[in-house]
């Protein structure tokens, strides 16, 4: 729950180049102000040990139009508020792995 100066964020399109068929658009920009209505996310651990975020919510405009994907990371400042919960999962560890047969990475659970 929040908003945005404004919302950068992508949707899965067809790509039939890969090997999924399917990949994101290039970024989007919705300008703000951007209600949030929802956010769901994995906070996680690249193969080199970066921790990072994979997140995707649902947003309105200023005018009630509803816009829905994958966050575009460090391009959606807040605007006023961000109200977050954050559940950690104890003992597990999650690291994102290139997987060679879908061509994209994917949540590995590691024990902590």
């Amino acid at each position: 729950i929040g908003s945005l100066r404004q919302l950068s964020f992508q949707v899965l399109i067809p790509k039939p180049e890969t090997k999924l068929g399917a990949g994101y658009t290039e970024p989007m920009l919705v300008p703000g102000p951007v209600e949030i209505l929802s956010l769901q996310g994995v906070v996680f651990q690249s193969e080199e040990g970066e921790t990072l975020l994979h997140v995707h919510g649902t947003f309105a405009d200023q005018v009630g139009k509803v816009y829905a994907g994958h966050v575009v990371m460090g391009a959606n400042q807040i605007l006023a508020t961000l109200d977050a919960v954050v559940a950690e999962v104890e003992d597990v560890r999650l690291i994102r792995r290139t997987d060679p047969e879908v061509g994209m990475g994917l949540f590995t659970p590691v024990q902590a």
